[in-house]
């Protein structure tokens, strides 16, 4: 889910950029040193903002079962966070 996001949401809940340096960081940091050494299991969520007008168009360009649909909707997703049970 993560190097699939390139937004997050900031403090003031205001989109900003979210780059390798913080994809870097939450995956060998958080995740792998904190989380997995812990025996926890991480997961992260994230959307994406579209309107119902751009997925009916990805919907009757692709099929919702395709590689493609999948391709198309992971892409420029917004990274909310990462937790571990």
């Amino acid at each position: 889910m993560i190097p699939f996001c390139n937004k997050t949401l900031d403090y003031t809940v205001e989109v900003k950029d979210f780059d390798d340096n913080d994809v870097s960081t939450i995956l060998s940091h958080v995740v792998r040193n904190e989380m997995a050494c812990q025996g926890l299991k991480p997961i992260s969520y994230a959307f994406k903002e579209m309107s119902v007008q751009e997925l009916e168009e990805f919907m009757n360009t692709y099929s919702v079962e395709s590689e493609e649909f999948r391709e198309e909707i992971e892409k420029d997703m917004i990274y909310l966070c990462t937790f571990g049970l």
